[in-house]
């Protein structure tokens, strides 16, 4: 019986793959609306993020690291190594944790600065919670209640979101414009928990400099939904 020998395929020579471009922000002040830490998030926004699972999807938010995850997170580091700098991405984070929406479960408030940012404050401002199933979702936080004007007017940072005293709180120093009034106010906005989101409870402005006294106090209705 003869055999037939089949003659030798030419090996093939893998075409470079060109991953899609995607427009990126050039300055620091483009790249944060890109990023929680802008200050007027949509009114409609909606809970969102990525699946993170873990061996044991029961394990608590402590265990996540959130460095890994959010420049895991819609490609962050290779859109920081493109634009903005390929080494030490994540320059500082912080993460706090707390019961905040009333589920006996933690959530977790975490600021980054990235390499992006430069002296500018945080550009990553998020509340994070993990689901039963191992994933993560980035709370939203609504400011659409507030009927004062501008509520981020005179910011010269993006504001810091920590937690004081069992609530979320976002605050920033403002500067006045107007003659006469006082050159520095901190801006302390508090949050409450709302169905399905942040909502404000009440936004008070202290003059710095001045015995720390409030000077306005504003509690602002949620609108109907």
């Amino acid at each position: 019986m003869l055999l037939q020998i089949l003659p030798l395929r030419k090996p093939r020579t893998a075409l470079p793959v060109r991953l899609p471009s995607r427009p990126f922000a050039a300055t620091a002040a483009l790249f944060c609306a890109t990023t929680m830490a802008c200050a007027h998030p949509p009114p409609s926004a909606q809970p969102h993020g990525r699946s993170l699972r873990h061996p044991d999807a029961a394990d608590d938010i402590r265990k996540v690291n959130f460095r890994s995850y959010l420049l895991a997170r819609d490609g962050l580091r290779a859109r920081l190594a493109e634009e903005f700098c390929e080494r030490d991405p994540i320059r500082h984070i912080t993460v706090h944790y707390a019961d905040l929406i009333g589920q006996r479960d933690e959530q977790a408030v975490v600021e980054a600065t990235t390499c992006a940012m430069g002296n500018g404050g945080a550009d990553i401002t998020e509340v994070f919670r993990r689901l039963p199933d191992g994933a993560l979702v980035s709370l939203p936080l609504d400011d659409a209640g507030y009927r004062g004007g501008d509520l981020y007017a005179g910011q010269r940072r993006t504001p810091r979101l920590e937690v004081q005293r069992g609530r979320l709180t976002r605050w920033f120093v403002r500067y006045g414009d107007s003659e006469g009034e006082l050159p520095q106010i901190r801006r302390t906005i508090t949050y409450r928990w709302s169905n399905d989101r942040f909502v404000i409870d009440s936004v008070k402005d202290d003059a710095i400099g001045a015995g720390g006294a409030a000077i306005a106090t504003r509690r602002v209705a949620v609108p109907p939904r």
